[in-house]
């Protein structure tokens, strides 16, 4: 990143004040031609410092500001790079972000959340054209442990969504790294203030499916696995979602004006032997260790402006999914299978149990 000059300062005023008239091709035309991605950040650093900064012309991004603006130059940028040479461009948003985080101002720090927001959802939005190889017939299994939320769930048709930090393999998202690395920061330093940009990150949430697109490849019910990690050894449930075709996950992410989601299946490989800088999409969610590859995973990505809490439910309707049929574990008692039937009553579902095949008595099979 070369060195902050004055005439750098003055390009990065003028850019602003072309934004601020809604000059936002020329605007554009400016940051390619000077290459000032990545002196915005120290920029604002010297010029938010100043007494009485003019706030207003930092601050006066309008519609054509967020649509297209964002959308033309800033679509699909890497999480942590100065990489000027990537194609795809700097993420200026996290780099924005970070400097107006660190002023404790109200309205700096109301800025820097505006900036994170627009970065996740691009980096979660998908363009259709980008997703030319979504399989054909897919469907998503869920293996769970009868519990109070797993009930009220098929009761209001929605999904549950968790956050990575809850999974089981503490090396999975890599996007916790930075986050986890942030927060310890703060700890040595208590009066460093936590970027915006952290806890934008940490608003995303996780739905984890086994997937089946190829009915010569073994059902995922069928996987004692699984039955066992997560649906309580048999005691619980298998239930299969249906995915439309039409279904923004698998399309551009839209769900609505504040909330992105994306289904993408996970890449099994040897774990990293050195830290990562610059993480992109599939780094942050999509690599797992090899050790986990008999779950065929599939993984939904989704990130909500308004909505902070650890687990939350969404429809299953604004995701373009439904519950096609439900699995009962071998050890699934029958006073449980009776209530969930009772409570799915009238839906287009499938009932389905297994038991122990006779002939071998160590493998399953569903029961004629």
């Amino acid at each position: 990143m070369r060195k902050v000059c004055k005439e750098d300062s003055l390009k990065i005023l003028q850019l602003y004040s072309l934004i601020k008239e809604g000059k936002i091709d020329s605007a554009l035309s400016v940051i390619r031609k000077e290459k000032l991605q990545g002196l915005i950040p120290n920029v604002l650093n010297q010029y938010i410092s100043v007494p009485n900064p003019e706030k207003e012309i930092i601050a006066p991004f309008d519609d054509s500001y967020y649509k297209k603006f964002i959308s033309e130059f800033l679509k699909y940028p890497p999480l942590f790079s100065y990489d000027t040479k990537q194609t795809k461009g700097i993420s200026v948003l996290t780099e924005l972000s970070k400097t107006l985080g660190d002023f404790d101002d109200s309205f700096w720090r109301k800025e820097s959340q505006k900036f994170m927001q627009l970065f996740v959802l691009n980096f979660i939005s998908r363009e259709k054209k980008r997703n030319t190889n979504k399989p054909k017939d897919l469907k998503l299994f869920c293996f769970r442990r009868i519990s109070d939320y797993l009930l009220s769930e098929i009761s209001d048709n929605s999904l549950r969504l968790s956050t990575p930090e809850s999974f089981n393999d503490p090396f999975d998202c890599l996007i916790l790294v930075p986050i986890r690395e942030r927060l310890d920061e703060v700890k040595r330093k208590p009066t460093y203030g936590v970027h915006t940009y952290v806890e934008e990150l940490q608003k995303i949430r996780v739905c984890c499916f086994a997937g089946w697109s190829k009915p010569k490849a073994p059902a995922p019910y069928l996987n004692t696995l699984m039955w066992a990690h997560y649906a309580e050894s048999h005691k619980g449930i298998c239930i299969e979602y249906s995915i439309e075709e039409n279904s923004p996950l698998l399309n551009n992410g839209f769900i609505s004006e504040d909330a992105r989601g994306r289904l993408d299946k996970v890449q099994y490989k040897d774990p990293p032997t050195e830290t990562k800088e610059h993480l992109n999409y599939t780094d942050c969610f999509l690599v797992k260790d090899k050790a986990w590859k008999y779950e065929r995973e599939y993984r939904l990505v989704y990130y909500d402006t308004k909505r902070e809490d650890l687990f939350y439910t969404v429809p299953l309707s604004a995701l373009g999914m439904r519950i096609s049929s439900i699995y009962f574990g071998i050890n699934c008692n029958n006073g449980n299978k009776r209530l969930i039937k009772k409570i799915m009553d009238g839906e287009k579902v499938k009932f389905i149990e297994l038991e122990r095949d006779k002939g071998t008595m160590n493998i399953i099979k569903v029961k004629e």
